[in-house]
Parts: structure tokens; sequence; C-alpha cells
């Protein structure tokens, strides 16, 4: 369609344009209407897939098409598709507040915890939790509460998946547009980061405003300061000329990007003093993504991408100061995880195959996951095949997708390390499974001068019908894959007013220097007085784990006498502890509840709260001694 603009400067509108405005906000209204059919309380451990209404699905895939055909329009209409990006944000990341009556995961109560402490003593404490050693975010978290009125994160927690996908938005559309000048690429690959970001690093954590300093110091870097194409790289040395594809495979990475931004030398310095401002947040609020940033910044600069080499060294040298003087208390007491090596088998095993485990409900999700994973690796590794057939340089690119897995082999991280090397690898993958659906006219037509396949019908993939066609299978494919992912554990991870409630009754009734013992992983815990009471569960040791399946009362209170040292001890059951337990312990599931029973019965414990959804038990010999 022509773009032609009237008499007045203004853009000429056409129908398709307002119906491309209009169609999302409807959808959106469709959308809102559908939450007040959604029951909590019905979840299965399929998650929230389980208990959204037909409509609400529709409204997500018809959203899905909306953006596509805008995308797909001859006219290229940037601000329709800002308005599907922000909408898709708002629906696929704001659901959990507008459905569920608590902040969702217990670790937010527990960085609740953290921020409350920070406000409430104005110090931290290195030997109380090793995040106290890294505490810049909470400490920040801590003034915004106090400023505001706020006594702790709860009220707003909620939404810091929304806040962090539109402050990814900014850094995500720099980086794309720094290596392309088609903007269809550059929002379709923006579009496909929202959908295949499932990794949920994006709650009220250090980890999700840190991705976004990460993606603001790439974003900076891959737009300003880029390699000049005048500045030649040095030679291979002579010895590695000798490996085969060598000499190739440099001369590729090495070549500069053609897309290059000019900036003015009061601009370049001014940047680069942000840069330093901003990972010396990075240093000092997260252990993890300083290690992502080295690498990805590293790899840059050795590939002669910037020519910053001294920004590397600064890096490095502010991290191992933070690490061996500021962060000295838990470095002393977890020397052997930070240097033990590679863990090449255990970290696969913690991170793949550990997580295939449990009930068939969470096994399918964990599949699903893996399945999601590999779609969007196998959709980057066609599109950046197709864009090197079409002779673009996207070396940049390949390192950034790239440098953020050697972590992985290095350290599992609790089983969580190839999720954030997935996090970490998703802008570059995005951008190149957005490519593919822009750049398969050389692919093609390469594979139709291949003899085996110079027989076979290959026309019809270059007619604009297919194109349309796959770029919305893929989309639907990538939301279905979405809502199971990303909100498949949602029975185990959603937080009831009464679990919440009942855990505050024990906080306002319990002595200073209790013992809490959980039932299991899960609950509303710690998200005050955070170093007045011991926090357990009978899963984390094998004393009590065996005591669950079968059933051994003795022993759990033999062990919570020796833990609580004389003092009050409580054993709590709560709604999420139970359906975590079921999901992901392979126990039988309901032997909690068994156990319930039998504590009840045993005539060890005095029952002194209970609601729909939690049981508060204290261990009578204790409550004795303590008295």
């Amino acid at each position: 369609m022509p773009t032609e603009k009237t008499h007045r400067g203004l853009p000429d509108l056409h129908l398709m344009d307002i119906i491309c405005c209009l169609l999302p906000l409807a959808i959106f209204v469709l959308w809102f209407a559908s939450l007040e059919n959604v029951h909590m309380g019905q979840i299965t451990d399929y998650g929230l897939v389980s208990v959204m209404p037909p409509m609400m699905i529709a409204a997500i895939a018809l959203m899905s098409l909306s953006f596509c055909i805008t995308l797909q329009r001859s006219t290229y209409r940037a601000p329709l598709l800002l308005l599907h990006v922000a909408l898709i944000i708002f629906i696929l990341y704001g659901v959990t507040p507008l459905i569920e009556q608590m902040p969702r995961f217990d670790i937010v109560y527990r960085h609740a915890g953290y921020t409350e402490y920070l406000q409430r003593t104005g110090t931290t404490n290195p030997n109380l939790d090793a995040y106290f050693s890294w505490p810049i975010f909470f400490t920040l978290a801590a003034f915004f509460n106090s400023s505001a009125g706020f006594s702790n994160i709860l009220p707003y927690a909620d939404w810091a998946p929304v806040a962090y996908c539109i402050m990814y938005l900014g850094p995500l559309y720099m980086i794309f547009s720094s290596f392309t000048r088609n903007k269809r690429i550059v929002w379709l690959a923006i579009w496909f980061f929202y959908l295949a970001n499932w990794i949920w690093q994006d709650y009220f954590s250090p980890q999700g405003f840190n991705f976004f300093i990460y993606l603001l110091i790439i974003a900076i870097l891959v737009k300003w300061f880029k390699t000049p194409v005048d500045l030649p790289a040095r030679p291979l040395w002579r010895r590695l000329r000798r490996i085969p594809f060598a000499t190739e495979i440099y001369d590729w990475l090495t070549a500069p990007d053609p897309l290059q931004t000019q900036a003015s030398p009061a601009l370049r310095v001014g940047l680069l003093l942000f840069i330093l401002v901003i990972f010396a947040f990075d240093v000092s609020s997260h252990q993890l993504t300083p290690f992502f940033t080295i690498l990805s910044v590293g790899g840059l600069i050795i590939c002669h991408r910037t020519p910053l080499w001294w920004l590397l060294i600064a890096m490095i040298a502010m991290t191992v100061f933070w690490l061996l003087v500021m962060a000295q208390t838990f470095l002393v007491g977890h020397t052997s995880m930070v240097f033990s090596g590679l863990h090449i088998f255990s970290s696969f095993s913690d991170n793949v195959s550990n997580r295939v485990a449990g009930n068939p409900g969470h096994t399918l999700v964990a599949k699903l996951r893996i399945y999601m994973s590999v779609l969007i690796w196998g959709l980057a590794f066609l599109g950046a095949l197709a864009r090197l057939l079409n002779k673009e340089r996207d070396a940049s690119l390949v390192i950034l997708a790239i440098m953020p897995f050697p972590l992985f082999i290095i350290q599992p991280y609790g089983g969580e390390m190839l999720l954030r090397s997935y996090l970490f690898a998703l802008p570059a993958m995005a951008f190149f499974g957005a490519s593919l659906f822009y750049s398969y006219s050389a692919p093609i037509a390469m594979a139709r001068r291949l003899p085996f396949l110079r027989r076979l019908p290959l026309a019809f993939l270059q007619r604009p019908a297919w194109h349309y066609l796959s770029l919305i299978c893929v989309n639907m494919l990538l939301v279905a894959l979405f809502l199971f992912a990303r909100y498949g554990n949602e029975r185990d991870d959603y937080i009831t007013y009464n679990e919440f409630n009942g855990v505050n009754y024990l906080y306002n009734s319990a002595p200073p220097g209790s013992l809490f013992m959980t039932a299991w992983l899960g609950g509303p815990w710690q998200y005050k007085d955070y170093e007045k009471y011991t926090l357990d569960n009978l899963g984390a040791t094998e004393t009590t784990d065996v005591a669950i399946y079968p059933i051994n009362v003795p022993v759990i209170v033999k062990y919570m006498q020796q833990e609580s040292t004389g003092g009050h001890a409580y054993l709590i059951f709560t709604r999420s502890e139970i359906a975590t337990f079921d999901a992901t312990s392979g126990m039988p599931a309901g032997s909690l509840a068994k156990l319930e029973q039998a504590v009840t019965k045993s005539g060890d414990f005095n029952l002194i709260y209970r609601n729909p959804d939690v049981q508060i038990f204290a261990l009578v010999s204790s409550a004795q001694g303590g008295q």
C-alpha cells in the first residue's frame, strides 16, 4: 500500500490501519473478560492451561494472528506492531496478578524477607544468607519501600514480570536493529523473544533486573562501538592457519559489521562511563550475571567485533574484586563450589535429567520445555544458516548466541544454569529465528541445485501464501508451548490468602528462635523477621526424607528436638507444599496428607492453627522445654 502523507503532514490512515488497531484492542477486551472464568482451585498438574477458559486461549492465539497480519502488510506501521507487543506482554506476563490471590513463587517471599531485613535494620549480614554478599538490588528495593511507604514488596512484586519485559523492549530493539535494516525482522524477533521467554527469571529478583543491565551493555556495544570498517584484524597465527578452514572461519569472525552507527567523542565517553556504572551495579547485586556479561563482551572483543579490550579487563577486575573482598564471607564457605572445575555430567543431570521426573503432569511439562527450547534453537540454526547463505555478516550475533553456554559446563548452579544460559542466548536466538522467514530465497535456490532435490517441487516455498502460513503456524506452536512451559507448574507456584494468613499467624505468635519445619518446599516463608527463626523442611535432610514414606513420626520428632535445642518447634503443612511434593518428589501422591493425619494422631504435636490450606502443629516436647 502507498504511504503518502496528507497535506497536514500526517500519515494517510487506511482502512487496514484502523482494523489493525481496533482488532488487537478488541482481542484484549475478549481476553480480559475471560479472566472471571478462571478458577484456580480447580487447577491440575498441567498448570494454568487446565483452568484457562477456551475464550482466553482463543484470544491469545488471535492476538498472535493479528500480529502476523499487521507484520506482513505491505505498509510498515511500527506503532501498530508496538501496540501488539505491549498487549501480548500484559496478556502473557500479567495474567497471574489478575487471577491469583498472592504473588507467585515461594522465593519471592524470601526476597521480601531480604528487603524487609535491610529496611528494618539498615544493614546487611553476609553470615545470614549468601544474597547479603550481593545486596545492592535489595538495598534499592528497601529504599524504594521506605520512600513510597511500603512495609514490604508484596503489594507490587507480582507485577515485576510485566515491568521487566517492558524494560527489555528498548535494548532488544537497539540490538536487533543494529544488524538489519529490515524492521519486520526486528519486530518479529522481539515478538519471538516474548513468546519464548518461559524461563520465569523475570520475577522480583536481581536476575530479572540484571538481565536488563546485560541487554543495555550489549545494545550499547553493538550499536555505537562496533569495530570500524577501516580497522583490520590481526593476522591469524601461522600455526593455526594449518588447521582446515581455520583461516576462513577467522576471516568471517573478524570481518567488520557493515551497519555502523557514528557517535561523537563526547557521546562515546558518556556511554562508556554509563557501562562501567551499571556493570558496577551488576557486580554488586547478583553473583551470576557478571560472568554472562564478561563471556559475551569478551567474545565480542576477542573476535574483533569491538575494539574496547580495556573494558574486558575492567569488568574482570571489578568482578574479582567484589568476589574476593566484598563477598569474602560467601567465598570462604563455598570455595569448593566456586573452584571445583568442570561439571559436564552433573550439569546435564541437574539441569535436564533430574527435571524430567515426578508425576505424569510434571514430567510432560518438563518435556514440553525441552521441546520448546529445541524448537527455538532449531529455528535459530536454520535462520543463521539462511543468513549465511545470503552473505550476511552475523558473527556478533553468533557469538552472543553461543557464549552463555560455557557456564553450563562449568557450574550446574543448583540445576538452573541451563535455564540461565537459555535466557541470555535468547535475544540472538530470537533474531535468527525471525530472520528465517525473511531469508529463505538463497537457501531454496541452493537446495534446488542439489541432485536429490532437483525433482522436488520447491518453488511453492517462495510463494507469499506459504510464507504467511508458516509464520502463523510457528506462532501458534510457540503460544501453545509457552502456556505449558511458563505456567505448567502453577499448581505448585501460586500462593493463596489462606496460606499467607496461616504463615503470618505463626510469625506473629511464635517466639523468636523457634524452628519452623515445613513439610516440603514451597509456601510463603521468610517474608519478614528473616534472622529470627530457623526454617527447615522434611525433604531437605536424609533423616526426615525417609520418614515421609513410609511414615515414621518418631524420627521427625527426634530430629526436630535436636534442631530446636529445647526451644519451640512447629511442623507446618500448606497447600503449595503438598502440591509440590505430589508433583516432584517421586513418592506416592497423598503421602504428605497421610503424614499429616499421622502427626495429628501421634500425641507428639498439638494442632494450634488450621484453615483450608494450612495446618500448623506445635511439637509438644519442645514447647514444654521452651517454657
